[in-house]
Formats: C-alpha cells, sequence, structure tokens
C-alpha cells in the first residue's frame, strides 16, 4: 500500500504596533536590564476566505502581555507564547538558536508525558519570540519559533484527504456549541466521538472517557488556520505528537475550518494518518523557527526588523493622535470633508489673550498646523485663569511677552504646531504717531505677516486696533474673522470679500457713522479691561474655529455667500459637509439665545470700502500716516463725512413758516 508524506503549512508571524508601543513601555518601566523569560499570549484564527491574508498567523498586540481571556473571538484560538528581551543586538544574534529551539521542544514534550497538554492544549501550539529593542532609532529586532516536535506519521493513501460530506455536516455544529461551552485554551484540539445518536464533541483530559484502553483508530480534530484544500496547519504537527505518545496507531483528524456564519460550502477536510515509526518514544528532533521571504529570493532563516521610526517617535505619536479624531469624523460621519484644506490653512491670531488662547487650543484640535501670535503685552497675574495658554511662573518679573509665550506653550501641548509669537504693536487709527521709526516697522511686519498667512483673527480688545489689520485682510483679500465680547454677549462674524460674486458681505465698521476713534484715552479700569462672563470668551472661540472650518469646506472659500437655516425661504441652497455658513453669529448669554444676522458692504465702510482700499493699495504706509494723524480724514476719505453733512444740510420746508403768535399757539 502506497504512503504519502504529510505536509503542513507553518505558522506566521503578524506583529501589530501597538506591541512594540508595549515593548517599549515594559522595557523603560518593568523589564529595564532583565533579561529573563515572559509570559506572552497569541492569537491564531480560522480564516474567513481561502485566500484570506490571516492564514497561518499568529497575531500579537498590546494586550499580549497583560490578556485577557474574555478578549478572544469564537473563531479564534490562544498561542502561549513565551518572550525573551536582549539588552544588546549581539546577544541576540549570538544566541545559540538551535540549542533553544530543541530545548523547547524537550519542555513541550515533558508537558505531554506528564499530562499537563492535556490541561492547557493551547500550548501545542505555542511560540518562543527573542526581540531586541533599539529604543533610540525606534527599531525592533524579532524572531519567531514555533517550535514542531518530528514525528513518524503518513496519509493512508486508501483515504488521503477529503471534504466533510452533507452527511457529516451536524459535526460542524456540535463542534461550535462545544467551543462556546469550554475555555479558549482547551477548543483548538479536541476528541470526537460518533454514536447512533450523533457526534460527541470532548476535551484532551477526556480521553479515557472516549477510547478507553483501545487506540488502535481514534478520531480527533484540531482548529486549523490553514486554508490549503491539501495541507494542513502547523497546529497538526504537536498533536500529532500527542497522539504519538498516546500509542495511537491510526487516526482519523478533522481539520476544523468552518465558520457558521458564513453560510458557505463545507471547508473542513478528513485526513487519514498511519504512524510509521517503530519506537514510539525515541529521542525529539524539533524544528520551527521562523524563515522569512526577501523579494523573489526562497524564504531563508532570518529575523524580522521593524523600523518604526517614523511612528514610535512622540512627535509622530502625537502627530497620529490628533489626526484620529479627524480621521474618524471623515470616516463615521462626513467623508466628504476635506480635512487636509483646513490643516494646511495658515492663521494668525491678533491678539493672545482670552480669545486668542481658546481659539489657538481649538484650531490645534482642527489639526491646523501653522499658528503665529500678534500681541504687545505681557501676561500679568489676572491671565492664567481665564487665558489657558499661560501659567502663574509666567507673570514672574514684570510677566513674559504674550506672543512669544503663546506660540511657546502650543509647541509644548503639540510639537507638530509651527507656531511663532511677534511682540508688536499695532497702529491704531485715532492714536496719532509718536515714533515713526518704530511704527512703520510694526507696519511693515503686519503687513508681512497678513500676507503670509490665508486666515487673520481679530480678538483685540478695543475697536481701533482692529481698523488696520480689517484694510489690510479686505486689500489682500484673506479670509479675516472677528470676535468681540461683552459682559453677556458676543459677535462673531467673518468679513466679506471683494471677489464676491453675489452681495458683498460687511466688515465689522461697515455700520458704523463715524470712523473708530481712540477709546482707550481718560478711560477708568473697569472701562479698559475687558469684563466678561467667564464662559462668553469659550463659547466665541469655539464658534470662530468652527466659523473657519466652515468657510474653507466651501467650494467658494472666503466669498461664500451667507446662509441661514436650511429650511429658511431665502437661504443659499449649498451647504458643505458640516453644514451652513453664516456671516454673523451674535449670542446674548443672560437669555441663552443666539441668533445669525446678515450684514452688507457699506460702500462709505470707514475699512473695506472702495476708496479706503484702493487709497491703501495705493499709498501704503503714507495713507496710515495720515488716518492716523489727520482729524476726520478717515471719515473724509471713505465718504463717511459727506454722509453726515448731507443728513445736516435737511432744512425745515418754507409752507411750515409760522409767526410768533402761531409758535405760541403750538
Amino acid at each position: 500500500m502506497d504512503q504519502k508524506v504529510i505536509q503542513f503549512f507553518p505558522f506566521r508571524s503578524f506583529v501589530d504596533l501597538s506591541f512594540f508601543q508595549a515593548l517599549s513601555t515594559k522595557k523603560l518601566n518593568d523589564f529595564k536590564l532583565d533579561q529573563s523569560e515572559k509570559l506572552v499570549t497569541g492569537l491564531y484564527s480560522i480564516p474567513v476566505a481561502l485566500s484570506s491574508g490571516s492564514n497561518n498567523l499568529v497575531s500579537l498586540n498590546g494586550d499580549s502581555f497583560e490578556f485577557k481571556i474574555s478578549t478572544v473571538a469564537s473563531n479564534e484560538y490562544i498561542s502561549n507564547g513565551v518572550l525573551l528581551n536582549f539588552n544588546t543586538i549581539d546577544d541576540f544574534r549570538n544566541l545559540d538558536k538551535g540549542k533553544l529551539i530543541q530545548q523547547q521542544g524537550q519542555k513541550l514534550w515533558n508537558l505531554i508525558v506528564n499530562g499537563e497538554i492535556e490541561l492547557t492544549p493551547s500550548k501545542l501550539s505555542s511560540f518562543y519570540l527573542i526581540t531586541f529593542s533599539d529604543l533610540k532609532k525606534f527599531k525592533f529586532y524579532y524572531w519567531f519559533a514555533f517550535p514542531a516536535i518530528h514525528s513518524d506519521w503518513n496519509l493512508d493513501s486508501e483515504f488521503l484527504v477529503s471534504r466533510v460530506s452533507e452527511d457529516e455536516g451536524l459535526i460542524l455544529a456540535e463542534i461550535e456549541k462545544w467551543s462556546a461551552t469550554v475555555n479558549p485554551s482547551q477548543r483548538g484540539f479536541f476528541l470526537l466521538q460518533k454514536s447512533d445518536d450523533g457526534w460527541k464533541v470532548g476535551k484532551l483530559d477526556q480521553w479515557n472517557d472516549f477510547y478507553g484502553l483501545d487506540n488502535g483508530v481514534v478520531t480527533v480534530g484540531f482548529a486549523d488556520p490553514s486554508s490549503s484544500p491539501h495541507h494542513p496547519g502547523w497546529p497538526l504537527r504537536n498533536f500529532l505528537t500527542y497522539l504519538q505518545h498516546k500509542a495511537v496507531r491510526n487516526v482519523k483528524v478533522l481539520c476544523y475550518r468552518d465558520l457558521s456564519y458564513l453560510n458557505t460550502e463545507h471547508r473542513s477536510l478528513w485526513l487519514s494518518l498511519k504512524f510509521t515509526g517503530t519506537d514510539m518514544n525515541k529521542p525529539i528532533r524539533v524544528t520551527g523557527w521562523e524563515r522569512i521571504s526577501i523579494g523573489n529570493s526562497a524564504a531563508k532563516l532570518a529575523p524580522k526588523m521593524a523600523d518604526l521610526a517614523s511612528l514610535m517617535d512622540p512627535r509622530r505619536l502625537a502627530d497620529q493622535a490628533v489626526d484620529l479624531n479627524l480621521k474618524l469624523m471623515r470616516w463615521r460621519i462626513a467623508p466628504d470633508l476635506d480635512i487636509d484644506k483646513v490643516k494646511n490653512t495658515r492663521c494668525l491670531l491678533l491678539g493672545a489673550g482670552t480669545l486668542g488662547s481658546y481659539v489657538a487650543r481649538a484650531l490645534m484640535a482642527w489639526g491646523v498646523k501653522k499658528i503665529s501670535f500678534i500681541d504687545n503685552a505681557t501676561v500679568s497675574y489676572s491671565n492664567p485663569v481665564r487665558q489657558s495658554l499661560y501659567t502663574f511662573n509666567d507673570c514672574f518679573n514684570g510677566g513674559k511677552p504674550k506672543a512669544k509665550q503663546a506660540a511657546e506653550s502650543l509647541s509644548l501641548i503639540y510639537p507638530g504646531v509651527e507656531s511663532e509669537g511677534y511682540s508688536l504693536s499695532v497702529p491704531m487709527i485715532g492714536h496719532p504717531i509718536a515714533n515713526e521709526t518704530s511704527e512703520k516697522i510694526a507696519y511693515d511686519q503686519l503687513v508681512d505677516l497678513i500676507q503670509n498667512h490665508d486666515a487673520v483673527f481679530l480678538l483685540m480688545d478695543s475697536r481701533e486696533a482692529r481698523w488696520l489689520p480689517t484694510v489690510i485682510g479686505c486689500a489682500l483679500d484673506k479670509i479675516v474673522i472677528n470676535a468681540a465680547l461683552g459682559f453677556d454677549s458676543y459677535v462673531v462674524m467673518r468679513h466679506g470679500s471683494r471677489e464676491s460674486t453675489t452681495d458683498r458681505l460687511g466688515c465689522y465698521f461697515c455700520n458704523d457713522i463715524y470712523a473708530p476713534t481712540d477709546s482707550l484715552a481718560d478711560q477708568t479700569l473697569d472701562q479698559m479691561c475687558t469684563v466678561t462672563r467667564p464662559g462668553v470668551a469659550l463659547i466665541a472661540s469655539g464658534l470662530v474655529s468652527e466659523l473657519l472650518v466652515s468657510i474653507v469646506q466651501h467650494p467658494s472659500g472666503r466669498a461664500a455667500p451667507a446662509t441661514k437655516d436650511p429650511d429658511s425661504a431665502d437661504t443659499e441652497t449649498f451647504t458643505h459637509p458640516l453644514g451652513i455658513v453664516p456671516h454673523q453669529i451674535r449670542g446674548f448669554l443672560h437669555r441663552f439665545e443666539q441668533i445669525k444676522v446678515t450684514g452688507q458692504n457699506s460702500p462709505y465702510c470707514s475699512a473695506c470700502s472702495d476708496a479706503i482700499i484702493d487709497a491703501w493699495k495705493f499709498e501704503g504706509w503714507e495713507f496710515v500716516k495720515k488716518a492716523l494723524n489727520v482729524r476726520n480724514y478717515v471719515d473724509e476719505k471713505s465718504g463717511l463725512a459727506e454722509v453726515q453733512r448731507k443728513a445736516d444740510e435737511i432744512t425745515v420746508d418754507e409752507n411750515w413758516d409760522f409767526d410768533d403768535e402761531e409758535s405760541e399757539e403750538f
């Protein structure tokens, strides 16, 4: 009778990034220089598809060190492992690997002989893992061994390999029911017995109940991670060694591969095997170091190396963590959301106080990578409790410059952000020039900063401080967003774009009948400080960041028309993945009310009218000098003064003349 040598598909390893992260933590905090063996746990599974990439994989992840039985899925099986982490690459390389795997095979054989393997059958599919962790370069060298003891079994030519028949299909349901009742460490290998009542499934420690002393022909099964139509998976090798020790000479093996929820034809295989050796307890031979394939060359014995420098570096990990929420948002809620448009928007914050601090934090949460600050103040003792980028220590010795400290704080919070702070006094209308040289330098720097950013946020305390950035931002057609606070009210608005194809939206100054003037002179302390309910700044800051995101998601960008509620009769029909793009949002905390307002550009605006923008573009600093030094210059230039004069020229109609006597009657 012809016989055929049985061939097995070897195990392969799959190590998730989270395992190396956990190993790094263990090495730094627990292992240190300890080179003793550590227990780890892997999982293998019945593949869900015949061509699945998970075939014959033993997988490890971050939970492998602190493994929980409750996490094992119904189609997963435990592989008990041992980790040996070396302190040097030389120790890793110079290990006598032949001696090691022989020792592991002998340990496994001892477990079979003394009966312990029947209590924990998962050790039949165990592994040994050697590693070296180069934590400076985030490189991990590792090599798996899946010790397998050689045993003398061949396929019986009378019954080589066949699929489970429809008549035998009930056995698969019985295995699935049995698996749900036993510990996951025991369900990978099982005993089978057929009777008039059907199939019976049992644990290895029930051997005597199933077969007694008659081991002539037995039927067993194992969870098979292979999807080959002809070859079983690696776990069968040590299972056959166990059967050899049990003095079995003929065995029918079920390679269990079926998952009930797949609703496919039976994939499980029957093997008929004969023991061909003469000595049931001869010295053991062990194999099992993992082979790897490099290019088109044949697989060879060699370790693997995971170079995770780009992933394990803390800055990279921070980048991944910041991106996670944004990616989940896109994957689960808004698949059309263009995250890169937000991340690549360069943001300039004028004002690094309460609003500036909260706006910056919100922009970072959206993944914005470029955030710059302009502020000429220093951190005072009243700031840290309201301004989240400062601490008590920042107030010492007169206080650190706010803009620079805000930028440094952002970098400490998230190193991936590119942040700069500029201690700069913005020239203010109504405040005559005291030192033209220094103010010209500040002006030139302000223009350059606005030019080199995409979005400008006006978050200052006074109206006059917002005027010049409004002019420049409008002239350069940047996204300009304004936020202003009252005691219990706030306004958040975007300035209109000169590129708008529909009605152009107004700016912060479009409703003024006079150009802004010096509002700080002769003010008392309570008038100079922004006195507001603490929650108002947080609400307004959140709206500022969300308004920016809404603008950049709109295909028209900064020129997007104002939209109200989707069911409003006069609303723009387009909405982007996050909803609408309003012009102004005004809130009133005393009655917890929020409204949306739309206002059109004024042709006489002191900041964004064509006359003012054209004057700045043509004259530059000379225009700014006149605006700051000459009283009512901006009113005249914009046309506001003429509007006022026309209003004053209204006289009483001559038909209403009356004498003194008539007036007395009135």
